[in-house]
């Protein structure tokens, strides 16, 4: 679904990361580390999630990866939740 939307929208070329197999209260997952790593550096302009949820189940921590985005200019863009957050 992520990969249909962001070839259909032109967000390409795009870097898939994925969390399979590990549970939204686990902050130590590879695919957060790796999200958070390619944040810091700055290389990505967009985030494309599932939805809001997805991005972990800690509200606060959340929020906080929100502002942070903000703070960067990263677009968050939640499919399922129709939200867009930051426009660039």
């Amino acid at each position: 679904m992520l990969q249909d939307y962001a070839e259909s929208h032109g967000f390409t070329p795009y870097h898939h990361i994925s969390d399979d197999g590990y549970s939204g209260t686990n902050w130590k997952r590879p695919g957060w580390q790796e999200l958070i790593t390619m944040l810091e550096s700055g290389d990505a302009d967009n985030l494309l999630v599932k939805d809001s949820s997805r991005l972990g189940r800690d509200y606060l921590r959340v929020g906080l990866l929100r502002e942070t985005l903000l703070e960067k200019g990263i677009r968050l863009i939640c499919v399922n939740d129709c939200a867009i957050i930051g426009l660039n």
